[in-house]
């Protein structure tokens, strides 16, 4: 535990120290008070704005953050933890040192997931506490608990998807090309799909609305804010997870029998 706790030290110095970390941290800056800006509803009519107001504008609001690249950029972190420590030979010093490739390896994915984890969660959660406080309504420990869940699993997906990626890859310009390239041309394909075969509910199973539909699925457990059954939710996140678990022993695979030179 304690050689883990050290690598992961060191890496988060190294991520720390990433010298686009201050555009990226300013790109989250300035989505958090847009979002928080957008989360105070200004009602057509007279009466007094309702929970269910707020809820509603604020998932439109979240979809379209969503469907932004600003979550692509944090796990792209590890393409240069991975990749860019290969390409200038800090790995190969690394792992030449007394220490488990396994420890090596989770304090790489553990870095960019808890940080990526941390701006994504404050930036949301923080901006749905200004917007009940902004229209007067009381918290809703749900909405949080809702967003938090689903903001977790996304991140941990594409965490994973990105230190297999890197990995497999030597080159950092490849891995993160291959990483954007798989990100956004999943949900391309999923609705591809779904327009060849004439049907919506494949939808689902892009990784986007997965995690949108299941946050909305906590948001309403009778399913009146989901646009799909409450089984194929469930379905098309478990799928999510095999894919997640899948990448990140392919990743470990990989790792534990690559050679470095």
């Amino acid at each position: 535990m304690g050689t883990l706790w050290n690598l992961f030290k060191k890496d988060l110095k190294t991520i720390t120290a990433f010298p686009r970390l201050e555009i990226l941290l300013f790109i989250f800056t300035f989505m958090f008070l847009v979002m928080c800006y957008n989360s105070i509803v200004y009602p057509r009519t007279p009466r007094p704005v309702l929970q269910i107001d707020f809820i509603k504008t604020y998932n439109f609001i979240f979809s379209l953050f969503l469907s932004s690249f600003f979550f692509i950029i944090p796990p792209l972190l590890m393409t240069e933890l991975i990749s860019g420590e290969y390409g200038n030979g800090t790995l190969l010093a690394l792992v030449t040192y007394p220490v488990k490739r396994l420890e090596v390896l989770t304090s790489k994915f553990l870095v960019p997931f808890l940080l990526s984890s941390t701006i994504l969660v404050a930036t949301i959660l923080s901006s749905i506490v200004i917007g009940f406080d902004f229209n007067n309504l009381p918290i809703d420990p749900r909405m949080l608990l809702a967003y938090f869940t689903g903001l977790i699993l996304l991140s941990f997906l594409l965490c994973s998807v990105a230190v297999a990626v890197s990995v497999l890859s030597n080159r950092l310009i490849i891995a993160a090309v291959a990483f954007l390239v798989i990100s956004l041309s999943w949900g391309t394909i999923v609705n591809w799909l779904a327009n060849i075969m004439n049907s919506t509910d494949i939808r689902v199973y892009a990784y986007r609305e997965t995690f949108k539909q299941l946050i909305n699925l906590l948001l309403s457990p009778d399913g009146s804010f989901a646009l799909f059954p409450k089984e194929q939710i469930l379905t098309a996140v478990a799928i999510q997870l095999i894919i997640s678990i899948s990448c990140l022993i392919t990743a470990f695979w990989a790792f534990q029998r690559k050679e470095f030179k």
